[in-house]
């Protein structure tokens, strides 16, 4: 959230580096560490909140079988693997916990701050997941929320976004003074050097026929949960990976499918009852250079353009349906 709103005001433009097509430089790194930890209080070592959980209750923990590991897209290592193998891995089909977020007394923030932190608190918990596998839509929880923040977990999804970065905003406004960075413009196709949820730059102009922002969100539902796992399966990867032995600027692509090195890939899928969400960030914090070919933000704008087709293709064939919840469905003026 702060790094969204560092962008969208030219001061987080970041670098290429060695080994990625653009980083955050330090004072940019700094002042993001410096807002988060200080002025929005989550800093580890000095947090204003107290998150513990509570009456934990899971059932018995069942082995993982091939058949499972089919069925839920869960590979093992040396096969392009999602999640890493460790001897005998085990499950928990159901379960419930209650967690209880506390203020320390007395704490210096004001009402805004928390106010920035619980909603980013409401976003994380609605829109991702627990665990191996978190990013592709195992251990997910349905949440009930109690006390005075119930409402930031039952706000729809565009109103909350909005909310947030207004308050994420009021934090970032009175404090980025101290920061010791200097405002860039960015060009009209530039990408934030690490994952930003910005919320009015927008990509249309720079790939034909895609919306895509830095940040988008869609929702999808009348599709069975062992089809969603399917698409991020082992089938579905060496599909994308054939397309790399013929060109090997496709490798982007399974970039964004699986990630690549300890980069994790940019989308975020969460399944609560009978309706998926799909989180998709759009940086440039990522390798520079594949073989004999450099990548650049154009490549990875028309990589995640194309998995995203991919995905909705997918759907669509299944009797599904797409929707994009944010940025709100309307072209850009160019």
């Amino acid at each position: 959230m702060v790094a969204g709103v560092l962008f969208e005001r030219g001061l987080l433009r970041g670098t290429e580096k060695q080994d990625a097509v653009k980083a955050p430089i330090r004072e940019e790194a700094d002042c993001i560490l410096q807002i988060v930890g200080q002025e929005m209080g989550l800093d580890v070592h000095s947090s204003c909140f107290q998150m513990q959980f509570e009456e934990i209750e899971f059932g018995p923990p069942r082995e993982v079988t091939p058949s499972f590991e089919a069925e839920y897209g869960i590979w093992r290592r040396g096969q392009n693997s999602m999640l890493p193998q460790q001897g005998d891995r085990w499950y928990i089909d159901r379960g419930s916990a209650t967690l209880v977020v506390k203020e320390h007394a007395p704490c210096r923030l004001d009402n805004k701050a928390v106010e920035a932190s619980m909603r980013a608190l409401a976003l994380a918990f609605r829109l991702s997941c627990f665990g191996e596998g978190g990013r592709r839509g195992l251990g997910c929880f349905n949440v009930r929320a109690y006390g005075r923040h119930k409402s930031l977990f039952e706000e729809e999804f565009a109103v909350l976004i909005k909310r947030t970065v207004a308050a994420v905003d009021a934090v970032v406004n009175r404090t980025v003074s101290r920061c010791r960075v200097s405002r860039r413009e960015v060009s009209p196709c530039g990408l934030p050097p690490m994952p930003a949820l910005s919320t009015t730059r927008r990509y249309d102009a720079c790939i034909k026929d895609a919306i895509l922002a830095p940040y988008m969100l869609f929702s999808v539902r009348k599709v069975r949960r062992e089809d969603l796992y399917s698409f991020f399966s082992q089938q579905k990867t060496r599909s994308f990976c054939s397309d790399f032995y013929s060109n090997e600027k496709e490798m982007p692509k399974t970039w964004i499918i699986n990630g690549v090195s300890r980069r994790p890939p940019p989308l975020m899928l969460s399944i609560s009852g009978n309706t998926a969400h799909l989180s998709v960030f759009v940086s440039a914090d990522w390798p520079l250079k594949w073989q004999r070919n450099q990548i650049g933000e154009l490549d990875i704008l028309a990589a995640t353009a194309r998995v995203l087709r991919e995905f909705i293709n997918y759907v669509e064939k299944l009797g599904g349906e797409v929707k994009m919840l944010w940025p709100e469905q309307q072209r850009a003026e160019t």
